[in-house]
């Protein structure tokens, strides 16, 4: 029997009206060679009987029937049986897309994969859907031959869901690493696909909608969680402790970690009788207080888990724990609140007939109410404290006085204008809208938060706003001049953020393309919001970068004075083609293109194609390094760091396809940058080493990994620098060493600048000098640049190269400095060859253009004179020689 591409597997509980939607998704799948394991966990209904009537003509079906143990057992039972090359779970009330088992199965034998993502989307009873999406890239267009591993993205580990019906999983790596289920639990799916999460070294995702799951309120889960049952969480917590700490990753994931017990803890407290509430108060304060915490750590929690931890720890008892984690407020400030003055609130708001109240009204009355029943059970908690107790006035958070001055300032504006209807549903609508964007950490927006915030929050409300509002656009905005309206008018203010929150809510919902674009446009510094706000009076509540995205670029608004919206559509005929706005397809299109010129008198530099190049890659098979090794070598040196390693690729390919061939291609990394080595470096840069390509590891010192180590190993061997970022033409390699050939003396640089006097027979600043664009004679003037591409021959630097003392304190940023100081104290000469190749090809014009503030080229512009100076003074022999060459 030929063996199964995939085996699913259905655990079945009472499912009897769900079945036949679920087998004919699967009896529709265009992979036909899978098998489907049915297990029947002691269902009381006629869950098997039909089952059996719906699987009777198909014998890739496998019924197995056990007692009651839960889905948990059930699953494993079915991984015990199975036989395919990778499984599928499947709930027997779900149901999955017809070419999903096809797609899923291509997509993971191609990449070799011990796990692949996909995207769900979740029904509920009243037909409303949710999308559930792995956020696993900003900066990944095309997934089809992409993997990574846990540390590419942390949060997909502990802080996205858990479930494992969403994942195609490799049977082979499963039973390697002995995964199983936990058996007679809740939650057995948490640990289950935190290990596979965890042990995976090559995760593939694929970004389609394949899962269909229906969410219901009957189910064993959703009923045991509602009490103490779902305590059992702390044991998967310490079970998850135990994990990472065996596997040597508890240091990396500290955060992720903490973040996962807050969430977690919080979600089942939404869900608990008041009985238990009051329990896990205790068991979850015990347990914080056991974790050994640091202040720097809760800062940089999200905002929500950081009020929850901090509501925990603060609050003495679980009535004031409750109360204060109802109204969620952000800090905690303890003041006195007595009986009297709650009733003086509710008298305050009972001012207002009830039908005219908003829903904030009616939101604060029923919560004083709570807290009053809260305040009147105070005396029956025998566990408080004595002076609680025993007094009129009590111990509770900020909220009073938040709630005290939100009801008087609703009164005064109902006092000084009059609101209209549909004014009030707008309000309520924009308040909700509000809510959902505030959460903006890092200037970064989390889609698939964001994404749940909007399907759970905006309820889309009852009462119905004015037609003409609800289809109205952003062109209808734009053509209007809407928003030199909304300065002076309140009204026209809150329809026009109407309009547009409900065009980024309904943009969001479709696709996540804008999204992505605002955290790279953020990252790349390019949205400048003092200018945007001064420039164009922005006075709105809407985040200022959304407004420019979605809106303000057809307003004629630009993000800061360097871009030119209309200027780039017109320089970049792509982005002139596209519907995006110019700068969104900069940052998603345009920098893959290499064009970047941004206004008209900005540089645009030399580039290459991301797009073109990466499918060079893609099908790259030969070997780029010579076969017939030289006597003397030819090694091609280079080094990286975290930041900037995802973009090597394109470097590596370059040197890997010279017309003449290195011996060797070395990438230096320092294990201190990457701890776990090549399990850091994305795959498609690992293949690479099929091609040619060596990683060395060495001792941090930062850019001198490029050359020092290269010297220490190949001291007989000729040396040539590379930098990280740039693509080199294939006769880059052939001109240095034709060179070098009739120059074996001498250091060979392409790209050098020539050292001149100012006007006061001093040595100018390193600013002046001027790049050499031809062929001159063998020079100490001729200062070179690594990774323009520069080659060393044997012995050309003097042994001082090595003294890590004095480069550190000397030039700790500028290598080349130090490099070319070592050449003029051995006295070796330095020689630009015929047809040099003095202009830098980039491959990441992002960086190294628009965003060079945060570059090692932008600091050492303002610092190579006093680096320089520091080496003059220390070597004042290079000095000498440097006069001496100018008198000449």
């Amino acid at each position: 029997m030929i063996k199964p591409t995939v085996s699913i597997i259905i655990p079945i509980y009472n499912k009897e009206k769900y079945l036949n939607n679920c087998i004919s998704s699967i009896k529709n799948q265009s992979l036909k060679d899978i098998e489907v394991i049915c297990v029947d966990d002691g269902s009381t209904d006629d869950s098997l009987s039909t089952l059996k009537s719906y699987t009777s003509d198909d014998s890739r079906f496998k019924i197995i029937k056990q007692e009651n143990r839960g889905p948990g057992l059930a699953r494993n039972v079915g991984l015990e049986n199975a036989t395919g090359e990778y499984v599928l779970f499947l709930d027997a009330d779900d149901w999955i897309e017809s070419e999903s088992l096809e797609q899923l199965y291509k997509q993971a034998t191609s990449n070799n994969s011990d796990l692949v993502l996909f995207n769900s989307i979740e029904h509920y009873p009243d037909n409303y859907l949710r999308k559930r999406i792995y956020a696993v890239s900003n900066d990944i267009k095309n997934y089809d031959n992409f993997t990574f591993n846990c540390l590419y993205n942390k949060r997909l580990v502990m802080n996205s869901y858990f479930i494992v019906c969403t994942k195609l999983h490799k049977l082979d790596f499963l039973r390697k690493n002995n995964i199983k289920f936990q058996e007679d639990v809740l939650f057995e799916d948490v640990l289950f696909h935190i290990k596979t999460m965890i042990k995976a070294n090559n995760i593939s995702y694929n970004p389609q909608f394949f899962y269909h799951y229906v969410r219901t309120d009957n189910s064993r889960q959703n009923t045991s969680i509602q009490t103490s049952k779902s305590f059992v969480l702390f044991d998967i917590f310490n079970e998850v402790k135990t994990f990472l700490k065996k596997n040597k990753l508890m240091n990396e994931f500290k955060l992720n970690f903490l973040e996962f017990n807050i969430t977690e803890i919080e979600n089942i407290y939404k869900t608990l009788d008041n009985e238990s509430k009051d329990e896990l108060f205790l068991i979850a304060k015990n347990y914080f207080n056991n974790m050994n915490i640091s202040n720097n750590d809760v800062k940089q929690l999200p905002d929500k888990n950081r009020f929850f931890y901090n509501t925990i720890k603060h609050s003495k008892n679980s009535v004031e724990f409750n109360i204060a984690n109802t109204v969620r407020l952000g800090k905690i400030e303890h003041e006195l609140i007595d009986k009297t003055k709650l009733n003086d609130m509710l008298k305050l708001i009972h001012e207002y007939e009830k039908e005219d109240m908003t829903s904030t009204l009616i939101t604060i009355e029923a919560l004083i109410h709570n807290n009053k029943k809260a305040y009147d059970e105070i005396n029956k908690l025998n566990y408080l404290n004595e002076s609680i107790t025993s007094s009129t006035s009590w111990k509770i958070t900020k909220p009073f006085r938040y709630i005290t001055s939100i009801i008087r300032k609703i009164r005064n504006n109902r006092n000084n204008r009059t609101k209209t209807k549909t004014i009030e549903y707008i309000e309520e609508e924009n308040n909700i809208f509000y809510n959902i964007f505030k959460k903006i950490e890092n200037n970064q927006i989390r889609y698939d938060e964001l994404l749940n915030d909007i399907n759970n929050k905006w309820y889309r409300p009852t009462k119905k706003l004015d037609t003409k509002l609800t289809t109205q656009t952003v062109f209808d905005l734009v053509n209007n001049n809407v928003y030199d309206e909304t300065f002076n008018n309140e009204n026209i203010l809150l329809k026009y953020e109407n309009i547009l929150f409900r065009e980024i809510v309904n943009d969001v919902t479709k696709s996540d393309i804008n999204i992505l674009a605002f955290n790279k446009i953020n990252s790349y510094n390019l949205f400048d919001e003092e200018y945007y706000k001064e420039k164009y009076n922005y006075k709105l509540h809407i985040n200022p970068l959304l407004h420019y995205i979605y809106i303000g670029y057809l307003e004629g608004k630009n993000p800061n004075e360097n871009f030119d919206g209309n200027y780039y559509k017109k320089f970049n005929k792509n982005a002139g083609k596209s519907e995006l706005n110019p700068l969104v397809y900069l940052v998603l299109n345009g920098f893959d293109e290499g064009l970047v010129k941004t206004n008209e008198s900005s540089w645009q530099p030399l580039t290459i194609n991301r797009k073109n190049i990466e499918e060079k890659i893609r099908t790259f098979n030969d070997i780029g390094i010579t076969t017939t090794k030289r006597k003397q070598k030819i090694i091609i040196s280079l080094t990286t760091y975290p930041e900037r390693i995802n973009n090597i690729q394109y470097t590596i390919y370059s040197l890997l396809t010279q017309t003449l061939k290195a011996d060797e291609i070395i990438l230096w990394l320092s294990d201190d940058e990457f701890p776990n080595k090549e399990e850091n470096i994305l795959s498609n840069i690992l293949k690479l080493k099929k091609n040619g390509l060596t990683i060395k590891w060495c001792k941090n010192i930062k850019s001198y990994k490029k050359l020092i180590p290269a010297l220490q190993e190949y001291s007989n061997d000729i040396i040539i620098t590379a930098d990280d970022d740039i693509y080199y033409p294939e006769n880059w390699l052939k001109i240095l060493y034709e060179t070098h050939k009739q120059h074996p003396e001498n250091i060979i640089a392409h790209r050098s600048k020539k050292i001149t006097l100012n006007d006061k027979k001093e040595i100018s600043s390193y600013n002046n000098w001027q790049i050499i664009k031809e062929n001159n004679n063998a020079s100490y003037l001729n200062f070179f640049t690594t990774g323009g591409g520069t080659l060393f021959p044997p012995h050309s630097l003097n042994s001082e190269v090595f003294n890590e003392e004095e480069y550190t304190d000397l030039t700790p940023y500028s290598d080349d400095i130090w490099f070319w100081a070592m050449a003029i104290l051995n006295k070796t000469k330095i020689e630009v060859p015929p047809n040099n190749i003095a202009r830098i090809t980039y491959t990441t014009p992002e960086r190294d253009v628009l965003n060079n503030v945060n570059t090692l080229w932008y600091y050492n512009k303002k610092h190579n004179d006093k680096q320089l100076h520091n080496i003059l003074n220390k070597y004042p022999e290079i000095k000498e020689l440097l006069y001496d060459s100018l008198k000449e």
